[in-house]
This record gives C-alpha cells, structure tokens and sequence, in this order.
C-alpha cells in the first residue's frame, strides 16, 4: 500500500502534496484515458528516488568501457557514477534538473538526435503508453537497450489498483513486451529479476538490435 494509507484515505508523500486518495486514483485514471503524461509527479524533486540505487548499481555493471550512453529519464544522473568512467554520458528527461540534461517527452513522441552504443530506460515504461514505439525509437539511436519494468506477479483488479496507487500509467503483459520488442526488431540478450514483491516482480532486460 502507499505510505500513509489509512482504512479509507492515505497522503501520496511521493507527490510532495498532500492529496486525498481516491482523487489521487482518480488523476492517474483521467492521465491514463487521456494518455498524457504526469508532468505534475516529475516536476516534484520528491519525485526523484534514491532508493534505486541498488536497481542502478546493477545497471551500471552492464555497460562495458567506452561506450556512448544515452539514460532516458535520467532524474538526477545517479546512472552516471556507476558507469565506467570512460563512457560519455547523456542524460534525458522531461524535467531537466542539469543544464545538460536533454529534452525528453516519449509519449508525445519528442527524442534527442543522435546515436549511442546502448540507452538504458530505468523506470520509464511504467510511464510509456505506446511501448512499441518506444522500442522503434531506441533502435533508431542504438543496437543495444537496458530497460526495466515492473511485471505482475498476479492478475485482476489487485493489480490493476496497485498500478494505480504508484502512479503507473502502463499495464503490460511480460507477453506483450516480448511482441512488442520482436516485432520492432529486438531480441532479448538477458533477464535479471530483482527483488520479488507480493504484486509485481521488476526485471532488467537487455535487448541487441537484430
């Protein structure tokens, strides 16, 4: 459950606000119709999570030296002190909290220019409403991708509110993520599995362009 949650309303902390619960739900759900982005959760410096640092670390392993890399919702670069420091980094968000952090809207289809060895999407599909053009993206810029995201551990309306309750705009089957990265030109070079939760488990997958 979100933090602060009672038996009938609960503060959504993460927002920096307090907000009454199912109000809250009721935001994420009109985003979700619309499909528009929560620019009001990403504009929050509370927004931005240590706590994946571990999740970070990880990452950060699997980026070989010299590479290019390019860190879509890049928050505040944490991915950057983990890389091997002969890498070039560029970070990319929709709230920029650098001066050299790019301009990045995925769901309105807006991408930095260039081309990098690998881009790593950590915490950004649970945001992303059309998936498979985001993998068309990415393969224009890169053959290699890491991302992440949270996959249901059990099915129906217990995790559809949870989903919910985190904020998270996308509801994707690990099935539909594997259509969607094949038919894009994709195939999967590994799967990590973190820690297991009651509702969801988060993988790291790596993808190699075909």
């Amino acid at each position: 459950m979100i933090e602060g949650q009672g038996n009938e309303r609960c503060s959504l902390k993460y927002l920096g606000v307090e907000s009454d619960y199912e109000s809250e739900i009721c935001r994420i759900s009109r985003l979700i119709l619309e499909k528009k982005t929560d620019t009001e959760r990403w504009q929050k410096q509370q927004s931005v999570w240590h706590k994946w640092e571990v999740r970070t670390r990880r990452i950060g392993k699997m980026i070989p030296g010299g590479c290019s890399v390019l860190d879509l919702g890049c928050g505040d670069r944490k991915l950057k002190e983990f890389i091997p420091e002969d890498c070039t980094y560029t970070g990319a968000d929709l709230v920029a909290r650098t001066d050299d952090t790019l301009f990045l809207e995925i769901n309105d289809d807006i991408w930095p220019d260039g081309q990098w060895d690998v881009v790593v999407a950590a915490g950004v599909l649970e945001y992303v409403y059309d998936v498979k053009r985001f993998f068309e993206r990415v393969r224009q810029r890169s053959g290699r991708l890491i991302f992440t995201y949270h996959v249901d551990n059990v099915s129906g309306d217990v995790a559809r509110l949870k989903r919910l309750e985190s904020g998270w705009l996308s509801d994707f089957r690990f099935s539909e993520l594997v259509i969607c990265w094949e038919s894009s030109g994709w195939n999967v070079a590994s799967v990590t599995g973190l820690a297991k939760k009651e509702i969801f488990r988060q993988y790291i997958f790596e993808l190699e362009s075909v």
